[in-house]
């Protein structure tokens, strides 16, 4: 892909570009300044070693040259400020694309999540040739869902108590985009 330029709503300038096995160092610190945070993503104040982070980078370089995979890292001053990617699903769902997506605290709220989000569906159309996204994010993120429904996304279905977020069981959100 070809880098994607744009500004946040403060005025810096954020790149978007695909991932590279060089990103490990980066990528770590993004991750582990995410799960201290404990917020609205799966890690929750776990230390993740370069190990763990050059397995995970190198597992979705492989299913990217596989043609199953997309995973864009979003920079804003030359700082990771998200990451996300779409992973085409395996025989009767070869057709659908699971979304993951997560932007640094410091980010949010700048038009960084938008940015990339847009740029995952667009890149989907090249690469991956789906045509359906779905997603999962916890319920009681409003910024989060809004921004999904923003750009398509629809609303499917709640799984109450499906995820553990400081210490209460709360609702886990299904939401879907037709292409």
């Amino acid at each position: 892909m070809v880098p994607i330029t744009f500004h946040t709503k403060n005025g810096q300038r954020g790149i978007i570009r695909d991932l590279e096995a060089g990103d490990v160092d980066q990528l770590l610190v993004y991750a582990n300044a995410l799960s201290i945070e404990d917020t609205f993503v799966q890690l929750s104040g776990e230390e993740i070693s370069q190990e763990e982070e050059k397995k995970f980078i190198a597992e979705r370089l492989e299913r990217i040259a596989k043609g199953d995979s997309v995973n864009l890292v979003v920079t804003v001053g030359g700082v990771v400020a998200g990451l996300g990617g779409v992973e085409r699903g395996e025989r009767r769902k070869s057709h659908v694309g699971v979304l993951n997506i997560a932007i640094a605290k410091a980010f949010r709220g700048q038009g960084v999540g938008e940015a990339l989000l847009r740029a995952l569906i667009a890149e989907r159309k090249t690469r991956l040739h789906i045509r359906l996204i779905i997603l999962t994010c916890f319920a009681i993120n409003a910024s989060a869902i809004a921004l999904y429904a923003k750009v398509g996304f629809r609303k499917s279905g709640e799984i109450p108590g499906a995820l553990i977020f400081k210490g209460s069981y709360e609702p886990e959100m299904t939401m879907y985009l037709p292409l």
